[in-house]
C-alpha cells in the first residue's frame, strides 16, 4: 500500500467528523481543507458550479450556518490516492434540523471529492454533491 494511500485513509477517518461540523452550522473544519489557491471546483446539491473559489468557499459559510444540529456519514463505494491525488466517491447521508425548524430532515448525496497533498495535508481541490434518486 502506497505511503499516499495510507495517509489518504487516515485522513478519510477526520474527514466525517469535518463533515458533522458541518451539519452542526461551523464551517470552519471544511474551510481548512479546503485549498486556499486555485483551481478548485464546486457542483453543490443546488445545482450549477462555482469555479471561483472566494464564492465557493463563501458559500460553504453560508450552506453551513442553515443547519442548527446533525449527524452525517459517509458510505464510501471508492477510494484511492497516489502521487499527491486523491479521491473518494460514494453516498453522504445527513440527518439534520435546519436553523429555525424543529422537523430532522434527511439528505442523501452522491458525493465526489478530489484532494492535493500538501505541506499542510490533504486538501480539498473539487467536491461534487447531488441528491441521491431513489
Amino acid at each position: 500500500m502506497s505511503n499516499d494511500l495510507q495517509s489518504f485513509q487516515k485522513f478519510m477517518a477526520l474527514r466525517n467528523d469535518i463533515a458533522v461540523a458541518f451539519v452542526n452550522g461551523d464551517a470552519g473544519p471544511v474551510l481548512e481543507i479546503t485549498t486556499n489557491t486555485p483551481p478548485f471546483s464546486f457542483f453543490g446539491p443546488k445545482g450549477g458550479q462555482e469555479l471561483d473559489l472566494a464564492r465557493a468557499t463563501a458559500s460553504f459559510s453560508i450552506d453551513a450556518a442553515q443547519f442548527g444540529q446533525g449527524e452525517s456519514q459517509f458510505d464510501i463505494a471508492q477510494l484511492s490516492a497516489c502521487d499527491g491525488l486523491a479521491f473518494w466517491s460514494g453516498v453522504q447521508r445527513v440527518e439534520a434540523k435546519l436553523v429555525g425548524k424543529t422537523e430532522t430532515m434527511q439528505f442523501n448525496l452522491r458525493v465526489t471529492e478530489v484532494f492535493k497533498k500538501s505541506d499542510e495535508g490533504w486538501k480539498m481541490i473539487h467536491r461534487h454533491a447531488d441528491a441521491l434518486g431513489h
